[in-house]
């Protein structure tokens, strides 16, 4: 699953000149159906990681962009235990196509009640919001741009470095509350996580209508997901978290991945179908 499925409407990035000389020259006829991809964080623009509170807001704990997991705590208060999630997904290869489905899948890699000792794995939901398509992030005080990789005071935009972004720069973050994000989070959906589901389970969120619209509406070939959990009610602090790429370095397996399927655009269904036609016609002068 580490990489895009290609169906062959999927994989011709052309124009209608370049289908139809397709159709008559290399002859293979072309296929209008469903195409399904297998899209994850370690995938070319993708990225993975959370961002961490602390006690009074000042200063915020580092960059964690090099951890080999993304953890979710559901504080109320802004201290260490609030965490939330970020995912960046490269859709690059879906350009030209119409979203009809997709699902989210994460792999745990911790699920239990915290304190000493560890509490047994609890109950939790885990919503998922995405990030306005297009956000342009907001200039700190230094005056560099936004999302400079030497500067964590700007908010910064779709294209935040993990290797940066903190709980004061990261996009959407409402810096002074646990859990909460901006108006530009949309929730898209969100799924349960089971005290049956422990280390090396693998959950999914299935596809909404408000999660393949906002895959629609993309514009700049990149979305950002953001992650915050509810439930856990043992003493101390349950603890939750899912594997991010760094954990499977070349093994995509457990990376986040979201399973996308499409279909041509109109306009592109509309050639691949004249693009037949003339290839039935090729063939038959050629018969």
């Amino acid at each position: 699953m580490c990489g895009a499925i290609h169906g062959s409407v999927g994989a011709i990035r052309g124009s209608a000149f370049a289908l139809l000389v397709a159709a008559c020259c290399a002859g293979p006829a072309l296929n209008a159906r469903a195409t399904l991809y297998s899209i994850t964080t370690g995938l070319g623009q993708g990225a993975d990681t959370f961002v961490v509170a602390s006690a009074g807001n000042t200063p915020p704990y580092g960059p964690q962009g090099s951890a080999v997991n993304i953890t979710l705590k559901n504080g109320t208060t802004v201290d260490a235990t609030s965490r939330k999630g970020y995912l960046r997904f490269d859709l690059s290869a879906i350009n030209l196509e119409i979203v009809t489905n997709v699902t989210l899948s994460l792999t745990v890699s911790m699920n239990n009640g915290g304190g000493t000792p560890v509490g047994p794995p609890q109950n939790f939901t885990v919503q998922v919001f995405g990030l306005t398509n297009g956000f342009a992030g907001v200039d700190g005080k230094w005056g560099t741009p936004d999302g400079d990789l030497l500067d964590d005071v700007d908010i910064h935009d779709e294209f935040w470095p993990e290797s940066v972004i903190d709980w004061d720069s990261a996009p959407a973050s409402v810096t002074n509350h646990g859990q909460n994000f901006t108006s530009d989070a949309v929730l898209l959906g969100s799924f349960p996580v089971t005290s049956s589901q422990t280390i090396g389970a693998r959950v999914t969120m299935l596809s909404t209508v408000a999660f393949v619209n906002f895959l629609n509406y993309d514009d700049n070939g990149v979305v950002t997901l953001m992650l915050r959990r509810s439930g856990g009610t043992a003493a101390g602090s349950p603890n939750l978290s899912f594997y991010s790429k760094e954990f499977s370095i070349g093994v995509a397996t457990d990376d986040p991945e979201l399973m996308i399927q499409t279909i041509p655009e109109p306009a592109t269904a509309t050639l691949v179908g004249l693009a037949a036609v003339i290839l039935l016609g090729c063939r038959r002068r050629d018969a």
